[in-house]
């Protein structure tokens, strides 16, 4: 069983910075990362659909042997949660995780919950916190910064002050940010909001899996995949900033001829050259 590999399955590439952070942390073990990318809305024939895919894309991890699933993004737990709870592997979702987190560290202190409006909408996370005061921000014009690639713009000052105007004199004890990949924002953020931490998703999802210690590897040579239905070329492009160590696996291939080209991938050229 150590010897097999943690799956992650993630949700339009947003748990890069986990993903990077745990295949460093944990250097003996294997990965396995896929993520999907269907834009959904709230159509139930589109949440069918969606949930068809998420149960190709697990039974595909399962299928490469994963010992346990890691869920990092909210959207999934939210539509397929019982899809995760049928499986009969470990699963760290994201939810469960970040909530565990603030009631053991941040019961009865005031928060900060930055979520996709429609994740603030389903109540995934407030029912469950133990708080004195919770303040619900949507993070969609944040998110929009993002992918326009403007960070530390004036405009993406100017957005992230308008996103935190009902918090801008108030003493926060913690920020939940949801999305990994907004942290991307943090100075824009800091320069709004008075807080005295920030979760840290990255030593969150760290710290979940240590719990199944008795599953994890002990000096074992490694394999990192990722599995996309992006072209090695594109996906090259999208997690060139991240230093990771990877083979490329084609979902395509992997769907339709059930055979698979292997293709070692460094999304950094100048760690490979050091490395080698």
């Amino acid at each position: 069983m150590n010897k097999m590999a943690i799956g992650i399955l993630d949700y339009k590439f947003e748990a890069l910075g986990i993903f990077e952070h745990i295949s460093k942390k944990y250097v003996y073990e294997s990965f396995i990362y896929i993520n999907e990318d269907f834009d959904l809305s709230e159509d139930e024939k589109e949440i069918e659909k969606f949930n068809k895919r998420i149960e190709k894309k697990i039974g595909i991890l399962i299928s490469k042997g994963i010992k346990m699933l890691l869920v990092t993004n909210d959207v999934i737990v939210e539509y397929s949660e019982n899809i995760l709870n049928n499986l009969n592997i470990p699963v760290i979702n994201v939810v469960k995780a970040i909530i565990d987190f603030v009631n053991t560290n941040y019961e009865q202190k005031d928060l900060i919950l930055l979520a996709k409006l429609d994740i603030l909408e389903a109540n995934l996370y407030q029912k469950n916190f133990k708080y004195n005061h919770l303040y619900n921000i949507s993070s969609d014009e944040m998110k929009l910064l993002l992918k326009n690639n403007l960070i530390k713009t004036s405009k993406s000052f100017a957005v992230c002050r308008e996103t935190f105007k009902q918090v801008l004199y108030r003493e926060i004890n913690l920020l939940i940010i949801t999305e990994n990949n907004l942290e991307k924002l943090k100075t824009e953020i800091k320069e709004c909001v008075k807080f005295d931490e920030i979760i840290d998703l990255k030593k969150v999802f760290a710290n979940e899996i240590m719990k199944y210690e008795s599953l994890l590897a002990n000096k074992n040579r490694r394999h990192i995949f990722i599995i996309s239905e992006l072209s090695k070329k594109d996906l090259k492009k999208i997690i060139f900033n991240y230093k990771i160590r990877y083979r490329y696996l084609s979902y395509k291939n992997l769907m339709e001829e059930n055979t698979i080209k292997e293709v070692e991938v460094d999304s950094n050229d100048n760690e490979q050259k050091s490395n080698n």
